[in-house]
């Protein structure tokens, strides 16, 4: 869910109308040439936030306007749009994003793809939506142990570029990285 209050500044009109369901405020806002991709406080867009509330409405207007349905700037738990719909349980969502070409076999930051937290409304229509042989993460994941590690690895230094540069670090601890060293360490925030 969304916070609100006091510090949830970097939420923008175009969020609130999609975690409200204002479908007239965000036709309103789409047609101004509002950022569809802007990334609020927790670095979700306005399309991850429709898809929180299962509101397919939403959804369809911002695919519609051009919405990234595979955001390069996943929340801080590695989560696209289609991660929240699967875990939501949102057949009708779900599948406006598939049809948009959303990328069924990401992983988030542990490992986890869509139709892995998908529910029972959802899961026959992920699982139809896997590619021809692909196999689960978990026959994945027993024959291989290195690969999984650095997907892990890379969604992490991905989702950390995001929070960067969206000038935002969340959480009680920040990890640092250091790439000579090869260590992590970890500051206070």
């Amino acid at each position: 869910m969304a916070r609100e209050g006091e510090g949830f500044k970097l939420e923008t009109e175009l969020h609130v109308a999609a975690r409200q369901g204002d479908v007239k405020a965000l036709k309103r806002l789409v047609a101004s040439d509002t950022d569809v991709d802007k990334a609020d406080v927790d670095l979700y867009t306005p399309l991850h936030r429709a898809c929180d509330r299962k509101d397919a409405a939403c959804v369809e207007l911002l695919l519609g306007a051009q919405a990234d349905p595979n955001v390069s700037h996943p929340g801080l738990d590695g989560w696209t749009p289609l991660h929240l719909a699967a875990w939501r349980d949102s057949r009708p969502c779900a599948a406006l994003l598939l049809e948009a070409r959303a990328d069924p076999a990401v992983l988030d930051w542990y490992g986890k793809t869509p139709l892995s937290l998908a529910g029972h409304d959802v899961k026959p229509l992920m699982a139809g939506s896997q590619p021809k042989g692909a196999d689960s993460w978990e026959n994945f994941r027993k024959g291989c142990v290195m690969q999984p590690s650095a997907v892990h690895l890379a969604n992490i230094e991905r989702c950390n570029q995001a929070s960067q540069e969206h000038g935002e670090q969340q959480g009680e601890f920040v990890v640092s990285f250091d790439s000579k060293a090869g260590s992590a360490a970890k500051s206070r925030l």
